[in-house]
């Protein structure tokens, strides 16, 4: 194993990562996943939150295959096309008409569709006459990709520290995140917090200046952050008060994760763009989109030079993605796959909070099949329970003995599992991290 991790960049991207942490899957079906040892788990990760209709769907492959033996690779650039990209923009464009989008621009991920965004919102600015709206605002703690811009968007504490300077004249305000706040804020009185450092940090930045707002309706990475209901709608009166863009970053919460198709539909917010990856296809093969609303095409409307998108990734709209993605959208819609993960998800969150009196958990709390536990070594401090405390190791282990596969964020554990699980699943997944826990007090010293 030692030697499997000095050929690879899994050293430098993750230091210390202890060999027999490394999982190595070998094969998976359904919302199962079996290692190179022939063992099974359960997965509650599915993957990185993308493996929406399941692992090894019948339909998706077939789909893939019959792809394969026609048109298997051709780009989507200048003037060369394939009839499948445009179906798929129709279909697109279908579902989100309740969202008025118009255009699609595909892409091969989640950090290209959010550098994808970026781009569109400055060049949109300029066709409208105010080229000095080039800045950004977005949430800590949030994540919107790897690449330059989509990094300097996102909220990572290091990132700076890594490989700044990052894009220059982006802001970040506190997340919705009730749990880390000193003041107790929740609620109504959270939304009105979030909202006002909003409105003073565009003040601040001079909204003259302003491109977009960026944010996911929930934010995963650190721990499935739920806003308060009051703080989309007043996030969007905002954004139109001052003139700014609302890009919403629907990579995670898109094609049901949160028991709608789409996460603002929780709030009945309609964004002025939305990136797409991830569940689009369930991952079966890398791909992306970033589509934008009617009031933003319409600067595209007549043809010159400062209309040119310099956009051209080889890979985007790549024909087996596009197949992959339109199988995807059949199952979801043919097995209710939004309803299920609501339905799903209640009963998980359900399970969840019988948990929440444990002395190592902090907090429960989730939306559809995005649920997280925040883990504490002090339930009164609200101390984080690291990754590499003996108490986490403990409960990796344990969940590893189990048979169950979870995410990790800073301070706890993050449940992202195929929206096809079904109750019975969710309930060994609760009793395996009941059990867990109670290895983790142990390992403490407690009782």
């Amino acid at each position: 194993m030692n030697e499997l991790l000095r050929s690879v960049w899994r050293p430098m991207t993750q230091p210390g990562l202890p060999p027999e942490d490394l999982f190595m899957a070998e094969s998976a079906l359904g919302v199962h996943v079996t290692d190179e040892s022939g063992r099974r788990y359960l997965d509650m990760t599915a993957g990185l939150a993308y493996v929406n209709a399941g692992h090894a769907r019948p339909e998706i492959i077939e789909a893939i295959a019959r792809q394969c033996s026609r048109l298997v690779t051709f780009p989507s650039h200048g003037s060369n096309a394939h009839r499948l990209e445009f179906d798929l923009a129709r279909r697109l464009l279908g579902l989100l008409s309740r969202e008025r989008m118009a255009r699609v621009m595909y892409s091969s991920g989640g950090t290209d569709a959010v550098e994808n965004a970026l781009k569109i919102a400055r060049q949109y600015w300029k066709l409208r006459g105010k080229p000095e709206k080039t800045r950004f605002v977005s949430f800590k703690f949030s994540h919107h990709g790897l690449g330059l811009g989509s990094m300097s968007v996102s909220g990572f504490p290091g990132a700076p520290r890594l490989y700044g300077p990052v894009l220059d004249g982006v802001r970040h305000i506190d997340p919705p995140y009730a749990y880390g706040r000193s003041d107790g804020a929740d609620g109504d009185a959270l939304a009105l917090a979030v909202a006002t450092e909003l409105e003073r940090t565009l003040q601040w930045m001079d909204p003259g200046t302003v491109a977009a707002f960026v944010a996911e309706p929930v934010q995963c990475a650190f721990g499935a952050i739920i806003p308060p209901a009051k703080l989309w709608p007043v996030i969007r009166g905002l954004c139109d008060a001052y003139d700014v863009l609302l890009i919403a970053d629907e990579v995670v919460t898109g094609f049901g994760r949160t028991g709608e198709w789409f996460g603002c539909r929780l709030w009945d917010v309609t964004p002025d763009l939305m990136c797409f990856a991830k569940g689009i296809n369930s991952g079966y093969v890398p791909f992306g989109a970033t589509v934008v609303s009617e009031r933003v095409a319409d600067a595209w409307s007549e043809a010159r030079f400062e209309a040119t998108i310099l956009h051209g990734q080889t890979y985007a709209g790549h024909p087996l993605g596009c197949a992959a993605t339109m199988a995807n959208l059949d199952l979801l819609e043919r097995e209710d796959l939004a309803g299920n993960a609501r339905r799903t998800g209640e009963h998980l969150l359900q399970g969840l909070r019988r948990l929440a009196d444990h002395p190592l958990v902090g907090e429960v709390r989730g939306v559809g099949l995005l649920c997280a536990l925040e883990l504490t070594s002090d339930r009164r401090a609200r101390t984080p329970l690291p990754y590499g405390e003996r108490a986490a190791s403990a409960i990796r282990r344990s969940l590893h003995e189990q048979g169950v596969l979870v995410r990790w964020f800073p301070s706890g554990i993050l449940l992202t599992p195929p929206l096809t699980l079904a109750a019975t699943d969710a309930d060994r997944c609760v009793e395996a991290l009941r059990i867990a826990l109670d290895d983790g007090l142990t390992a403490m010293g407690g009782s």
